[in-house]
């Protein structure tokens, strides 16, 4: 009996233990490197915590640990010389069937020779490559046989994480030495990638070195919520088709802080890849950061929501490119390339719709893949070559919304550099260095020259070409000295107008359809066949009118001038956030989901008033939640304004380990209680491969929230769906209330944004005004 007690006791003080060294981990997060001694004297009462409050949690984290396969262990030699594909294949094979976290481990200090390998999945749980030492391919060309086209490939793997500071290292100068681009007398055929990832989510890849591929360096493949950071890619600037990281059918793929130098594009965005973001990269050598090919072979392709920021490319063939080839199919749209530095770049703004990677010129085509909304903002540098900006559109699907702001441009020995523009009707903000020439061909029955640009309420002096008096258009309303004016045929023409410049763009009557009776709008806009749809009657052009943002307050200009690009930014000076685009901005990749749709009643004098109530949720996965709750007669409008609702909402989430500070943060940094009437729910920290342990309710919050792993309990009346989510928003709001040793160093105080920027703030706002009027018959 005695024996058994001092087991127990013995039991009990190495779980204590073992709580008080994994202290840190509670209040580590991602803003903080280093801990002082004092945090210890949390420790005993944080252990005590964890065991006697909550005994069935206790219990559950004995269960959770994390298992190491090293490669060594099962036969790699790790000299450069020996294959270690065996080895590595039985590692992973017994990492993936592991039902608790697991880390793939290649050792640090040592090579290991490797053919083709495929990590196949699905994993039973989430795992780690912890690349530290170096994985170098075979030069045997016969061992590619099975797979010509893949080294290493990870399929189907979900919750990976790979990292580690190691090389990856393709052996490709054989396979360039005997490519058709560099022998022209040979046949051209297909060499492997070095790195595949396909069909896998929720994937990270950070501090991984990839150089010398036989071909692509990096591709994503079919990959959902993807993090890449910090990572090199290098390879020799003559290395053929050597892509840095290539991205196709991809979706919300979030690339940061790495540099590339290779052969080819730093970056190719392909087909089927939808909201990809690249910021803070460093391109060069190379052909700079693509858009494209899209559409070769007469195929359909698509890619939207592509946004390249604070990029620095120096000596690159191009720079920020978009290609298309002829005959091809679909759209590349919603893409803004914005404070990028070029450094002696050949080619730095381009648009090419005739894109021809062959030794004869590709035959000509009708069809192509339509380009629009395309903005290029705050680009700065010098080119190499003399045209600094070039589109070249298709004449029958020319480029349409195409914009520059602040764009300055000059050749390397400072003279100016000029523009080629084809087929495009670029839209000027600001200071444009070089732009289009001004004598662009169009159509002379419909061209409109500015005669003055004074504004007097809706009232403009334009003088028609072909037409030798000036007319004055006043609302609806013609006028001119001496007669009336002439009977007017259908034609609508719109306006924007900047203090910088003036774009006038018309359809005619043949492009409307015809007046009363006809396929249009009927005259002056009204009538049956209308776009104006149900509701709030402006559905054909809600869409129009909600791009078509104009700031009204301080914060939302600069927000669109892109002198404030993050949300901490605003967070920090405690700036209120009164317009929902400025949400829309800063985070594009923001999801919204509609929690619950309830009914309410209210008894009046006139009866029952029944409404909708809806509970929505917004967040962007890293760090950035919101919560709306709107009531509205309609259902549609209960919706919409909730979204509005809780994109206003959007808090900042802080995020921490709960072991080593290994991978991404992954859980909450300590334990947090948020309540809302009678439902409390608390967040714990829990281990890597945990999951998130809750409902539904809460689970949908935690993962827009950007947390992977995290223990939760909750009490009180949790059918009542809207205080549950709102006690979970609470507990993430909570998540900055306490301090950590980092957060008591000296803080220097910067100016607020309003007073840095307040000479921007002076200059009067940009106007969008449009008319639609009835203009008449213009004599010959």
């Amino acid at each position: 009996m005695a024996s058994q007690k001092h087991i127990t006791c013995f039991s009990f003080v190495i779980v204590l233990v073992f709580f008080c060294l994994s202290c840190y981990s509670f209040t580590y997060h991602e803003h903080v490197h280093s801990y002082m001694s004092r945090a210890y004297t949390c420790c005993i009462k944080t252990a005590i915590d964890y065991m006697f409050q909550d005994p069935s949690l206790t219990y559950g984290l004995a269960l959770v640990s994390t298992k190491t396969f090293d490669v060594d262990s099962f036969g790699a030699k790790g000299d450069g010389k020996k294959d270690d594909t065996n080895a590595f294949n039985k590692a992973w094979k017994e990492a993936c069937s592991s039902t608790t976290a697991a880390v793939f481990s290649v050792a640090k200090n040592k090579k290991y020779l490797v053919t083709p390998i495929r990590f196949e999945g699905p994993c039973k749980a989430s795992l780690t490559m912890q690349i530290s030492g170096i994985i170098l391919a075979s030069k045997q060309e016969s061992k590619y046989k099975k797979d010509e086209k893949h080294w290493l490939r990870v399929d189907k793997v979900d919750d990976l994480v790979m990292e580690g500071g190691g090389v990856i290292d393709g052996n490709g100068d054989i396979w360039w030495t005997n490519s058709c681009k560099v022998k022209k007398s040979v046949p051209c055929k297909d060499a492997p990638t070095a790195l595949t990832f396909y069909k896998c989510t929720s994937l990270t890849v950070s501090n991984v070195t990839v150089q010398n591929a036989q071909k692509i360096h990096v591709s994503f493949d079919n990959c959902d919520d993807v993090q890449v950071s910090k990572i090199q890619v290098t390879a020799p600037e003559d290395s053929p088709n050597t892509d840095g990281i290539h991205v196709t059918h991809t979706t919300n793929i979030r690339i940061s802080d790495s540099v590339i130098g290779t052969g080819d594009d730093c970056i190719s965005i392909v087909n089927g890849s939808k909201n990809v973001q690249a910021t803070g990269i460093t391109c060069g050598p190379g052909h700079g950061i693509s858009i494209g090919s899209l559409g070769s072979k007469n195929s359909e392709a698509h890619v939207s929501g592509v946004l390249v920021d604070r990029a620095k490319l120096n000596g690159t063939t191009n720079g920020v490119r978009i290609k298309t080839w002829q005959g091809g199919s679909g759209n590349a749209t919603n893409i803004t390339f914005q404070n990028i530095n070029m450094m002696n770049v050949t080619n730095p703004i381009i648009i090419d719709q005739y894109y021809c990677d062959q030794a004869k010129p590709c035959k000509e085509q009708g069809s192509a893949v339509e380009i629009k909304k395309v903005t290029y903002k705050n680009i700065t540098g010098t080119s190499a070559s003399k045209d600094a900006v070039i589109f070249k559109c298709s004449k029958k699907h020319p480029c349409e919304d195409i914009v520059l702001k602040d764009i300055n441009l000059t050749q390397e020995d400072n003279d100016d550099a000029k523009a080629i523009c084809n087929n495009v009707d670029p839209i000027y903000i600001g200071t444009v260095i070089p732009r289009c020439p001004e004598n662009i061909v169009q159509d002379q029955s419909t061209t409109l020259e500015t005669y003055t640009s004074e504004l007097v309420g809706f009232a403009r002096d334009v003088k028609l070409s072909g037409l030798g008096a000036s007319w004055v258009w006043i609302g609806p309303v013609c006028a001119r000295s001496t007669r009336e004016c002439p009977r007017f045929h259908s034609r609508s023409i719109s306006l924007h107008l900047s203090p910088a410049h003036q774009t006038f763009k018309q359809s005619t009557m043949a492009e409307r359809g015809g007046e009363r009776g006809g396929f249009g709008r009927g005259f002056g806009g009204r009538g049956r066949g209308g776009d104006r749809g149900r509701g709030r009657r402006r559905a054909g052009r809600r869409d129009a009118e909600e791009e078509k943002w104009v700031p009204v307050t301080k914060l939302g200009r600069l927000v669109k001038d892109g002198k404030i690009t993050k949300l901490e930014e605003i967070y920090l000076h405690s700036l209120p956030v009164k317009e929902h685009q400025i949400v829309d901005q800063i985070l594009p990749s923001l999801k919204d989901e509609v929690m619950k749709i309830m009914p309410v009643q209210k008894q009046t004098r006139a009866g029952q008033r029944t409404r909708f109530k809806a509970f929505v949720v917004v967040g962007d996965g890293n760090g950035h939640v919101g919560l709306g709750v709107k009531c509205a007669k309609e259902v549609a409008t209960a919706i919409r304004g909730a979204i509005i609702l809780a994109k206003l909402s959007v808090i900042p989430v802080r995020r921490g380990y709960w072991g080593n500070k290994i991978g991404k943060v992954h859980t909450v940094p300590t334990k947090v209680t948020g309540k809302c009437g009678s439902v409390t729910v608390r967040l714990v920290p829990a281990p890597r491969g945990a999951g998130i342990v809750a409902a539904r309710v809460p689970k949908k919050v935690l993962q827009f929230a950007g947390i992977d792993d995290v223990f939760t309990s909750s009490r009180g009346s949790t059918k009542t769906l809207g205080n549950f989510v709102k006690a979970t928003f609470d507990c993430l709001l909570k998540t900055y209330g306490f301090l950590t040793p980092d957060f008591w160093r000296e803080t220097r105080f910067s100016r607020s944004p309003f007073q840095e920027y307040t000479d921007l703030l002076a200059k009067p706002t940009t106007k969008v005004i449009t008319y639609v009027e009835d203009v008449a018959d213009i004599p010959a």
